[in-house]
Parts: C-alpha cells; structure tokens; sequence
C-alpha cells in the first residue's frame, strides 16, 4: 500500500527555505541565503499540498530568519501550541546537525 502522505505531519521549515542553521548555528557555512521573493516561493513549494483540514506546524521563534522575513500572513491565522524539547535532546538535535553541515 502506498503512503499518500496522510500520517505525516505538514511542517513548514522556515530554516531549509531561508537556507539559514536557526538563531543558534547562524549562517550555513557554505550558502548564501537566497533573496526574499525567492525565500517566499520556497515556503509556498513547501506548503504546496498541504491540506486545509489538518494542523500546520510553523517554528515562531522570530519573524526574521537571518536575513530573510517571515511573511506576516503566516502568522494571522496562528494559533499558538509549544513544543518543548529537554535539553539533552536538544542538544543531541545541534551536535547532529553540527555534524552534517561538517562532512
């Protein structure tokens, strides 16, 4: 049976469309960020076939990504829900990614 993408939570990464590490890591080493109509149309390739009926998940730590601005149309519809991580978690989450901007 084939996946249709129904059990898979819509997640719009704001960091992968901004070509940017977050706020902790900062710059990716070795791309510049693209221009913001660029960066626009990559959150719009993200959200492409999202579905109407179910939850999307949008990280709100800045309405900046480096240098890139979130659109504000992003957020009016926002209802706000956290997700915490625990800190050796998060941790694991950085060193992984250290790792993979590294090799």
């Amino acid at each position: 049976m084939a996946n249709d993408g129904s059990d898979v939570e819509q997640v719009v990464d704001l960091e992968v469309a901004a070509d940017h590490r977050g706020s902790i890591l900062g710059d990716h080493p070795t791309r510049l960020q693209p221009p913001q109509k660029m960066f626009e149309s990559k959150l719009l390739h993200q959200m492409r076939n999202f579905s109407v009926d179910r939850p999307v998940f949008i990280e709100s730590e800045s309405s900046l990504v480096g240098r890139r601005q979130v659109p504000a149309s992003m957020w009016k519809v926002n209802l706000p829900c956290q997700i915490r991580l625990c800190l050796t978690y998060s941790i694991v989450l950085l060193s992984a990614n250290q790792l993979c901007t590294h090799n």
